[in-house]
Formats: structure tokens, sequence, C-alpha cells
């Protein structure tokens, strides 16, 4: 029986310092926000930039995984539940913490009554946070339950990484 790998890791991932390339700006976000992961993402990277960069790069891009040396997640699938648990298999803890899923910017609680006044209409929350770069607000909306069900699913999703030196 053939099974199929879901990604591809080369070396040891260090996940203080990550970049994913313009393919894979959703998942950016939601490493930011699930996980608090420091994450650089800026479609205009160029193939070259990401190929000599010491950091983590996380990438659908066979090519730029085959020229790169330092360690590299290759993700052949794209199911975004196998994109989250292959991270919550290297050690990434969901909700420990969270970053602003535009800016990566440190999040600080407010008000909910503030955040509806930058907002403009009413929010149904009792937890709402603001952006310390950005200025953007959030808040636990019905969003959130979808973010929570798609980890619960990776927490216990069968994932095959094929992991080389």
């Amino acid at each position: 029986m053939v099974t199929s790998v879901d990604c591809v890791v080369r070396g040891s991932p260090d996940l203080s310092c990550i970049y994913v390339d313009s393919m894979l700006g959703w998942l950016a976000k939601f490493l930011r926000i699930v996980f608090g992961l420091r994450v650089i993402y800026r479609p205009d990277l160029e193939d070259r930039e990401l190929s000599t960069t010491p950091c983590l790069v996380v990438t659908m891009d066979g090519e730029l995984f085959k020229i790169r040396k330092a360690p590299t997640v290759l993700f052949k699938t794209g199911d975004h539940v196998k994109w989250i648990a292959a991270f919550i298999h290297m050690g990434a803890v969901p909700f420990a913490r969270s970053l602003c899923p535009t800016c990566g910017g440190e999040l600080a609680r407010v008000d909910c009554r503030e955040a509806e006044q930058s907002v403009g209409h009413e929010i149904r929350s009792s937890q709402c946070w603001r952006c310390m770069s950005c200025s953007q607000v959030y808040w636990r909306g019905s969003h959130w339950r979808r973010i929570t069900k798609l980890v619960e699913e990776a927490s216990t999703a069968e994932i095959i990484c094929l992991h080389i030196d």
C-alpha cells in the first residue's frame, strides 16, 4: 500500500523564526493567531531571499525546497487541518498566546465598549483585543468556533511528514 506524504521536513525546525512563502498567506495568519508564532509573510519575497534565510521556511514550492539547505517544511497537501497538525507535531501549542493575524503585533486586552466604538457596531463578546502595532480590533466572534474546531481536528489528525537532513 502506497501512503501519500503530507509534508517533507528538512533539518530541525526552529519555531522562533518562520518565513511563510506567498502561497500560504492563510497559514501565516493562522500561525500568528492560534500559536502566537512570529511569522514573516510578504507576498513580494523572492525565492532568492527565501532560499538564503537561516530561519524556517514553510512552502508548497518544490523548487524552493530543492535549493534550500536550512530548515524547511514543504507541504504536499492543501489540507489546512494537516498544516496545523504539522505545527502541533513540531511543538507549537495552540491558544497559549496570540498575535495580530494581520501584522504579527502584540495584542492587548481592551474593554469591548471601546472596541465597539472603533469598529462602529455592537460586539457580542466579553473579550476584546487591540493590536499594539496596527490598531486592528479583535474579539471572539462566530469565527472563533471555526478556528477551535479546526484546531481540534488537527490535534487528532493523522499526518505523514517525511524528515530528511
